[in-house]
């Protein structure tokens, strides 16, 4: 029975992190989500171009089922699902509630609900937006489907009685496998799973009688040190045995036969043991099934010694490093790392040194064909000697790229904007940051050029706001035709606004492309009879250039800014400002 109550606690801590990462994928899509809502606002060009963001991160993160936005009354904003009922509204969720009373920004993982969209059982994902002036703007929200995880959980067999149980670090139940409604959102931090044996441990097992269906159980538990996240998977006491005593059945039958077998007795002691390795095996079947994770589980699992040598390497070696796992028995762990990143790894091997119990570390690993991987590895310390020394650790790396893609994916999201493909304005304000202090630390000029689309208002009321994104979109594209240098950069500064950054470029030169990219635009020949006298999209432009060294990111946009309100003033489809002279103040 020892075998079965140690795989219940191995598949336990499987689950969790199965769990743990599929809610914290479930997370990332609601930053870029909050990002865009912040600097953008809510308006309902902005709601259109959100909405388009937000279809691309369901689709690239397939634990969510749909996202939602809120607004400071519960009332729904925007989703990916069907259009929302008329007056919907979620400020009864105890998730809203809980963001509304507080500041924090941290993502948070709710209670089990039944959605109102979809109608079935969620986990909501859920992170708080600010408006402008830092107060409660609303709640984004990510569903992820309950069953995901039930449906997960009965890849692995269990037994007809047995059953998983996914509970949130406070005691609530998150999921459970078989499917129990009853259960979902229940508080159990009172009972015996949480008061007597996570109280004294992380891991382990115990013999318990279910408090939902009175079924007498073995249950393996595990607790994540990272996430709270805790999951209870157990077989059931009476299937167990019953496996137990057929196997004993087969070896009492197999002892009597030999004693009455005694003149062929070394062929029937042969028979007998293959017999009983035999009937070891009818008992171990769901012993196996319940201990994958000892040969067939992805993560690479090394004891690795004080210096740096593998001492153990399990079988998944060869899919995560392309090396078979005896090759690598006696080998350097730190060979096998990027060496920009070894220095990371070190650093969390220096924090078990200083008497932390675990640490986690991500970093890139060379594989056999030479090739990179991103990893992440738990580091854990090994049992000390009876001196206080450390023996050496134990490490759990599982491979994240396909995460780390997907991370880069949402990133450059984050930073495009939906309607026209080209950055943003957060890309900008990023952008322009370093560019001022790179050419104030070089002593070398910087121009900024804002392109305004002449009367877009007046269009967008003549032909409509789907004309409109067209025409911004064959704007942005001529904007983007002039940009000759790597280190140019163009983006959507906001509405019918461009703005570009020409690093190294003193006036004489942003002009020169100021007018290039104003001709272009015209040339679009785009019909516009509410911009006399061409009647066709044209453009007004305001370009500043800093050479003195004291000039800021927001003071250069508004020289820019003023000379475009010159261009407007001065008839419209023009290019106007010039050098900056400095301001009279102290540079020290």
């Amino acid at each position: 029975m020892t075998r079965v109550e140690d795989g219940t606690s191995e598949l336990a801590q499987y689950f969790v992190q199965h769990a743990e990462d599929t809610l914290e994928l479930a997370k990332t899509p609601l930053v870029a989500v909050v990002a865009q809502l912040e600097n953008l606002g809510t308006d309902g060009q902005r709601l259109d171009e959100l909405r388009t963001l937000m279809l691309r991160l369901k689709i690239g993160t397939p634990p969510i089922r749909d996202l939602f936005i809120y607004d400071e009354a519960g009332n729904w904003l925007l989703t990916t699902a069907e259009e929302p009922p008329a007056g919907a509204n979620n400020a009864d969720r105890d998730y809203f509630k809980q963001h509304a009373a507080s500041s924090s920004r941290l993502a948070a993982v709710g209670a089990p609900v039944v959605s109102r969209s979809s109608g079935e059982w969620i986990i909501p994902v859920t992170m708080r937006f600010n408006k402008a002036d830092g107060s409660f703007g609303g709640v984004v929200l990510a569903s992820v489907a309950v069953q995901t995880f039930g449906d997960y959980f009965e890849n692995f067999q269990t037994g007809q009685l047995g059953s998983t149980i996914l509970v949130r670090g406070d005691g609530v139940v998150l999921a459970r496998a078989p499917f129990d409604p009853n259960i979902l959102g229940r508080d159990i931090s009172d009972h015996e799973l949480f008061v007597r044996h996570l109280s004294q441990t992380d891991t382990g097992h115990y013999f318990y009688q279910s408090p939902i269906d009175a079924i007498q159980r073995i249950g393996g538990f595990h607790r994540s040190w990272r996430s709270q996240l805790v999951v209870l998977t157990a077989v059931s006491q009476s299937e167990a045995t019953a496996t137990w005593i057929q196997g004993a059945r087969w070896r009492w039958g197999a002892l009597a036969v030999t004693m009455l077998a005694g003149a062929v007795l070394l062929l029937q002691l042969y028979r007998q043991n293959q017999a009983r390795r035999q009937s070891d095996l009818i008992l171990a079947a769901r012993e196996a099934e319940l201990s994958l994770l000892a040969d067939n589980a992805n993560d690479l699992v090394e004891r690795i010694d004080l210096n740096g040598i593998r001492r153990y390497v399990s079988p998944s070696a060869i899919h995560i490093l392309g090396v078979p796992s005896e090759a690598l028995v006696g080998t350097n762990a730190f060979e096998s790392i990027l060496p920009e990143d070894r220095q990371f790894v070190t650093a969390a091997v220096a924090s078990l040194y200083r008497g932390e119990r675990s640490a986690t570390v991500a970093f890139r690993l060379v594989t056999a064909d030479r090739s990179t991987k991103w990893v992440e590895s738990t580091l854990s310390v090994l049992p000390a000697t009876e001196a206080g020394e450390m023996l050496g650790v134990v490490s759990v790396t599982r491979d994240i790229s396909e995460r780390k893609v997907l991370e880069h994916k949402l990133q450059e999201l984050a930073t495009l904007d939906g309607l026209t493909g080209i950055p943003n304005r957060r890309a900008f304000d990023a952008r322009i940051e370093q560019e001022v202090a790179r050419c104030r630390r070089d002593r070398r000029p910087l121009s900024v050029v804002l392109i305004d689309v002449d009367h877009f208002k007046l269009f967008n009321d003549r032909y409509g706001h789907l004309a409109g994104d067209a025409c911004l979109q064959q704007v942005a594209k001529a904007i983007e035709g002039c940009m000759r240098r790597p280190a140019d950069f163009a983006a959507r500064y906001g509405g019918e606004e461009f703005v570009v950054v020409l690093p190294e470029t003193d006036t004489a030169g942003a002009q020169t492309v100021a007018e290039e990219m104003r001709r272009r635009i015209e040339e679009l020949d785009i019909p516009h009879s509410c911009n006399p006298p061409w009647l066709k999209v044209t453009a007004s432009l305001g370009l500043a250039t800093q050479e003195h060294e004291w000039l800021t990111p927001d003071e250069l946009v508004h020289l820019a800014d003023q000379a475009l309100y010159a261009a407007k003033a001065g008839g419209r489809n023009r290019t106007a400002g010039e050098q900056q002279v400095p301001p009279t103040v102290n540079s020290g």
